[in-house]
């Protein structure tokens, strides 16, 4: 919680950009913190709670942004919100009930 920002630099491989689906980065949101990040197919679909960058420039672009934006009190709670709409063990019992 001591923390201003989480980054997520990634060699951009195909199977990373394509495939992965990086754990760490929501993590880092049920934090409260802003993420910079490679770009991941997988996190597009989260595009207002991630910060994509994919060469140095960005990186620090976005890096200097996600600083600005981590003491928003609003931005914040959404990434809290939105890490509470992931839970684990919410995705595990809804699944439980639609499997019966």
């Amino acid at each position: 919680y001591n923390s201003t920002l989480g980054i997520m630099p990634f060699v951009k491989k195909k199977y990373i950009v394509e495939s992965s689906l990086p754990l760490k980065s929501f993590e880092y949101l049920a934090c409260g913190l802003p993420v910079v990040s490679t770009t991941i197919n997988s996190l597009k679909k989260y595009k207002d709670f991630f910060l994509f960058a994919d060469n140095f420039n960005e990186f620090e672009n976005k890096i200097l942004l996600a600083k600005t934006k981590s003491k928003d009190l609003k931005l914040f709670k959404s990434r809290l919100e939105i890490s509470k709409s992931l839970d684990y063990d919410l995705s595990f019992e809804n699944l439980l009930l639609n499997i019966n």
